[in-house]
């Protein structure tokens, strides 16, 4: 005789409670195993290998900032920074308080150029961890590459303060040190040749050349515009005229300037090879109506502040408060910002070309930051988002 055994509701809900709980177990331990798993390919210079293994886990515990952690470090090791930086905005968004995800998020901003953003990241870091010696010395890498050489070494200098035994910290406030002291020498004993004789083509030659050596592109295009005034032939100046043009995105006098200096030199290599770069960077793009979002370095019509250049050295001089930290140190010059002026005119995607230091870069984009509306650039008669770059002078009185 067959006999027949029924379950109660409950005991089916118990079984069933049961095998959930026992699933539940079986996939957080395959997580724990695939994240050790992880961190021994990372260990061992595996890092693709790694990288999967941290997909698996994310895909079954998507909470897990370590994972995102570790995902993010191996992608740094293969030069994947964006990457990297989603990982590492991910973690810090569910454990807003762990230091090393703020630190590493700044590494890959400043990596991938964004200066300002990895500049608040790196600080944010300090806030939870104001002992973290790197976190220092990647600030001074930050303004060094700025060009802001007086912050880079109190930065460099902060880290060694903190730990003075760690030898790359002293060398590389050495190299900026000695960068900053043959740099400024240089400057002086060319503003004086300048003055002495200003109309003498050769020492405004070589101050455009320091000044672009320094990251001064602005500064060194003023110098070399002077020079050909005063001195037309002299055709090498048309070719770092033509390369300081280039960096401040005035990409039609680049190109004229260096057809210039080719035909006077056919035989330059390195400057024919330039030359095609520019001439791929300067050919004005031609957009179709779904192509809406795209951002153009130049447009048939640039995007203008309203009442044109005048009215934008106004507002400027309105609204500008000289920082007290610059003015203590007597620090002055042009802070270069380059932003997008979007279809609408609003602007946005602020960043730091070139900074002179004691907080003007901050109160730069501050002002710029208070800006209306521009007329937004048009290309074949519709708006377009426009790349710009705009100077902002600091000067103190005499």
């Amino acid at each position: 005789m067959i006999k027949y055994f029924t379950l109660s509701n409950f005991e089916i809900f118990f079984i069933l409670i049961l095998a959930l709980n026992i699933t539940s177990k079986s996939v957080a331990q395959e997580s724990n195993d695939q994240l050790d798993m992880a961190k021994k390919a990372y260990a061992n210079s595996a890092y693709d290998k790694a990288a999967r293994h941290l997909d698996y886990v994310l895909k079954e515990k998507p909470s897990s900032d370590e994972a995102y952690f570790f995902k993010g470090k191996c992608k740094i090791e293969l030069d994947q920074y964006n990457d990297a930086l989603d990982s590492f905005t991910n973690a810090s968004n569910l454990d807003p308080q762990e230091p090393e995800y703020y630190y590493y998020k700044g590494m890959c901003e400043w990596k991938l150029k964004r200066m300002q953003v990895a500049i608040e990241s790196v600080e944010k870091s300090l806030l939870y961890n104001p002992e973290n010696f790197l976190a220092y010395k990647l600030l001074g890498s930050i303004y060094y590459d700025l060009n802001i050489v007086d912050k880079a070494k109190s930065y460099f200098d902060k880290a060694i303060e903190i730990k003075p035994d760690f030898n790359t910290n002293v060398f590389t406030k050495s190299k900026v040190e000695d960068y900053v002291e043959a740099y400024k020498v240089a400057i002086r004993a060319s503003n004086r040749d300048t003055k002495k004789e200003p109309d003498n083509a050769i020492p405004k030659f070589y101050l455009g050349l320091l000044k672009a050596i320094g990251r001064d592109n602005w500064g060194a295009y003023l110098d070399f515009s002077a020079v050909v005034a005063i001195d037309p032939e002299l055709a090498v100046t048309y070719y770092y005229k033509g390369y300081v043009e280039f960096n401040i995105k005035k990409f039609k006098d680049a190109l004229e300037d260096l057809h210039k200096y080719t035909r006077k030199f056919p035989n330059d290599k390195v400057a024919a090879t330039f030359l095609k770069s520019v001439e791929e960077a300067s050919k004005i793009k031609v957009m179709d109506n779904n192509a809406t979002d795209e951002v153009l370095l130049i447009a048939e019509e640039m995007p203008e502040f309203a009442g044109g250049m005048p009215s934008l050295q106004k507002f400027i001089a309105e609204n500008i408060q000289y920082p007290r930290q610059a003015m203590q140190l007597r620090l002055q010059g042009r802070v270069m910002i380059s932003f997008t002026v979007d279809l609408d005119g609003k602007i946005k995607d602020m960043e730091i070309l070139k900074g002179v230091g004691g907080g003007c870069e901050l109160e730069a984009l501050r002002v710029i930051s208070l800006m209306p509306k521009w007329k937004p650039g048009k290309q074949n008669g519709k708006n377009v988002s426009v790349r710009y770059v705009l100077p902002v002078k600091f000067a103190l009185a005499e």
